[in-house]
């Protein structure tokens, strides 16, 4: 969004690992995500927008692995905020941490989304699905007076799928983390 030259196409992270598992020390279903973006993918990321997204999502007709309700989250994405479901709907439940203003990451640092639950009663496996998607800040005052899950909004056709519907718990891992 900031440069006179065409942005590149390739902005989604160059290494992606997820991890959908039972913690025993917590009791909690959590998924843990880490992406790391290389210099040039990063500029192309900076070029289109100044937000990112990284969702985990899940299908509740495949069974339900994590609760709706989180119990926790965390992350090192600058300006990290936990994404509201209003509007969402329930047919796919999605958790969501997204960074208010991803301008300021670094390339070659590993970020990392957290998000625990509490298990479902019987449940023991799922259905998942991770996207990461570019945006925008809308707003006066946003990221300040408004929180970040309330003004920042995806840009059309700005969601990429990392890895299609597989089942869970599991570990996955793409690209290079070099």
């Amino acid at each position: 969004m900031h440069a006179e030259a065409p942005c590149g196409r390739v902005w989604t992270p160059r290494w992606h690992y997820t991890s959908v598992r039972y913690h025993p020390e917590k009791q909690l279903n959590y998924v843990l995500q880490k992406s790391t973006w290389d210099s040039a993918r990063l500029r192309n990321l900076r070029c289109l927008s100044d937000t990112l997204e990284i969702t985990y999502l899940q299908d509740p007709d495949q069974g339900e692995y994590l609760n709706w309700k989180i119990h926790e989250w965390s992350s090192n994405l600058p300006h990290a905020y936990k994404d509201t479901r209003f509007l969402d709907g329930h047919e796919i439940w999605d958790y969501t941490i997204g960074s208010g203003n991803f301008d300021v990451s670094r390339a070659g640092k590993v970020y990392f989304t957290y998000i625990g639950t509490r298990p479902n009663a019987g449940v023991f496996y799922g259905e998942g699905k991770v996207l990461v998607s570019r945006g925008h800040r809308r707003g006066l005052g946003c990221g300040s007076v408004v929180p970040y899950e309330y003004c920042v909004f995806g840009d059309e056709g700005g969601f990429k799928r990392i890895f299609d519907w597989y089942p869970v718990p599991a570990v996955r891992s793409a690209g290079r983390r070099d």
